[in-house]
């Protein structure tokens, strides 16, 4: 990643040089041209995915080395990690053990994004088609999607679905062994679990209980994203308005302030936090609580299936608050107050580890409230994934206050971005 930004960088002041020259000398300077896009062109291909063949597992915490580059970070189900490779195979791999369970090698050249586990299926985009293939490797069907990128892809009543760019739903039956395909009104952006609705980027819902997709309703503007409560339909847009959509037409209820967090559910409710800073609730009807008022604007925020937590700094003092996602009472949350500098070195769904000073930190462990001070100087980054946690004290990892020997894992920003499947790229 390094690489592609530097080549990035690069690209982009010869291309300022160039426009300058051609101003200032009134010629063209077609090398310069020529030098620059193609450095700008690199920076988006090396920057696609970096190639790691070798990776440390959280789980079994041991080090895994590919029989080949990765193509994407892999998927996880209970008890399998599947990876795609850059020789155009796959490998299963038993994630408590690192055991290889599974393997083959289809001559496929896999695009950058993960694969889809449905059943005993796996569903995987290749360059120009999407691919089912069984856990032997056996190819079981294919859909041709020249020139579009794959926008959206997950399960639902036993069938996988794809939307795609050029804004289109494709439907695969495990049962029918085939596809049908649909056409959308904008590319399909979010799959809502537990209202059964897609989101376009048109502002269209749509229902996928019929026999093919079914606009719910729709507006004529561009929103950002989407949010459904009791069959009640929501949208936020980039001018910070919150609006109720139904047949009848739209209802603007508010503005959020998005130096905070964007609008997201939380159980019954609509999280957001409004201009005058405080935290709103709103309902299905579009009725609007606020329980709780910030002072400032945060410096951290962070939200995680089960919590909330908004760390603000003002002068020398610290205030980190947190909110459990699954109660209706949010006018007092639990709280850390103290003085020095905030810095979070790693959280999990329930777990916050922070440091307000070189030699002070601490492991909140929220659920419970329970604030321990940790010994010694603070942690570089802490690591949680799947109930444990990995540690970089002094240069060295440690997981259970012992240290895990010949773990060659550096401390990195990007490892906070696999810490959802416990898998650390190391090179």
């Amino acid at each position: 990643m390094n690489l592609a930004r530097a080549s990035s960088l690069i690209g982009s002041v010869t291309m300022l040089s160039y426009a300058f020259l051609l101003l200032m000398l009134d010629q063209s300077h077609l090398t310069l041209l020529c030098s620059s896009t193609f450095l700008i062109l690199l920076s988006f291909w090396l920057g696609r995915f970096p190639h790691y063949q070798r990776f440390f597992s959280i789980q079994a915490m041991a080090e895994l080395k590919l029989p080949a580059e990765a193509s994407v970070p892999p998927v996880l189900n209970e008890s399998e990690a599947i990876f795609l490779l850059k020789n155009g195979g796959f490998v299963i791999y038993d994630l408590p053990s690192l055991e290889t369970q599974l393997g083959a090698e289809l001559g496929i050249e896999w695009e950058c994004a993960p694969p889809l586990v449905f059943e005993d299926l796996i569903g995987a985009w290749a360059k120009g088609q999407f691919i089912i293939f069984s856990r032997t490797g056996k190819i079981l069907s294919r859909i041709s999607i020249p020139l579009q990128g794959v926008s959206l892809s997950f399960v639902y009543d036993k069938k996988l679905y794809l939307g795609t760019t050029q804004e289109f739903i494709h439907c695969f039956c495990s049962q029918e062994k085939q596809w049908k395909s649909f056409p959308s009104a904008g590319v399909p952006l979010s799959w809502d679990p537990v209202a059964n609705h897609l989101f376009t980027s048109s502002g269209s819902f749509y229902s996928l209980t019929g026999h093919e997709p079914e606009i719910v309703c729709s507006t004529s503007r561009t929103p950002l994203g989407s949010i459904t409560l009791s069959n009640t339909h929501f949208y936020f847009d980039t001018n910070q308005k919150i609006v109720r959509l139904d047949p009848n037409g739209e209802r603007h209820l508010g503005f959020y302030h998005r130096d905070f967090f964007y609008p997201f559910r939380a159980g019954e409710y609509i999280l957001f936090v409004d201009r005058e800073h405080h935290l709103c609730l709103m309902n299905h009807t579009g009725e609007v609580t606020r329980p709780f008022r910030f002072l400032s604007s945060p410096i951290w925020v962070r939200h995680t299936p089960h919590f909330l937590v908004v760390a603000l700094q003002r002068n020398a003092e610290i205030e980190v608050y947190g909110w459990p996602l699954d109660t209706n009472d949010f006018s007092t949350p639990i709280c850390f107050q103290g003085a020095g500098s905030f810095m979070p070195l790693g959280m999990g769904d329930c777990d916050l580890f922070f440091s307000v000073k070189a030699e002070l930190w601490y492991h909140w462990k929220l659920k419970a409230n329970d604030l321990v001070t940790m010994p010694g100087p603070a942690a570089s980054q802490v690591l949680v994934s799947g109930g444990k946690v990995l540690m970089n004290c002094g240069g060295k990892w440690m997981h259970a206050e012992q240290e895990v020997s010949n773990c060659q894992l550096e401390v990195q920003e990007a490892n906070y971005e696999y810490q959802a499947n416990g898998f650390f790229p190391i090179g």
